[in-house]
């Protein structure tokens, strides 16, 4: 698996600004959901991805979480199981920004021991989809922003946004996204306009 890097680089013009809203948008949040946000943002997770994540999934010093599982509905409740495809398999790194939001996370909300969720419900069970809204409370969180048509998916392509605008390459966007897919390339951003497509540079 490769270290699929979000731009480590000095953030300028655009990725600044972009960078800026995020951490506003978190400060609308309560404290138990503020490092789940920064999460799915910055390493551009799915839904099912983040809310599977165990401790054991984080690391803290290396700046990356490995994911290899994620939640899905079934009949009954939720059920743990691969990502999407194979290249759903992946290592994402995060910036060190966003460290202290994580390991307020581990020390405060998160599970016990290394199969302890990272971001559990209240009751210490996988948070469902349909009860995260009224959670976080979205509707005064958008309306706070100015975002009013503010979707949770959005801050999956946010992240790749900043990721592309930091340099990232269309191979990293897709392998950071966990796609596979050529036909995924339609949903990806615009690549940094001083970045060449063939130019496959870690970030």
């Amino acid at each position: 698996m490769q270290d699929q890097g979000c731009g480590r680089g000095e953030a300028g013009g655009a990725t600044g600004a972009h960078r800026a809203r995020v951490f506003e948008l978190v400060e609308l949040v309560p404290d138990r959901w503020r490092a789940f946000m920064l999460l799915k943002v910055f390493a551009s997770l799915r839904w099912g991805e983040i809310t599977a994540l165990t401790r054991q999934d984080l690391d803290l010093e290396r700046r990356a979480v490995h994911i290899h599982r994620q939640f899905v509905i079934v009949r009954g409740g939720l059920q743990a199981g691969p990502p999407k495809s194979r290249a759903g398999i992946r290592v994402v790194s995060f910036p060190a920004a966003i460290v202290p939001a994580l390991r307020h996370q581990l020390d405060t909300y998160s599970g016990s021991g290394p199969d302890g969720l990272v971001f559990p419900n209240e009751h210490g069970n996988p948070l469902h989809r349909g009860n995260f809204n009224k959670a976080v409370s979205w509707e005064t969180v958008r309306a706070g922003l100015g975002v009013p048509n503010l979707h949770l998916h959005d801050l999956r392509h946010t992240g790749n946004t900043l990721a592309a605008q930091s340099g990232a390459s269309l191979r990293d966007l897709m392998a950071r996204m966990g796609h596979d897919s050529p036909a995924a390339r339609t949903a990806l951003p615009a690549q940094h306009p001083g970045r060449r497509r063939g130019d496959r540079r870690s970030h």
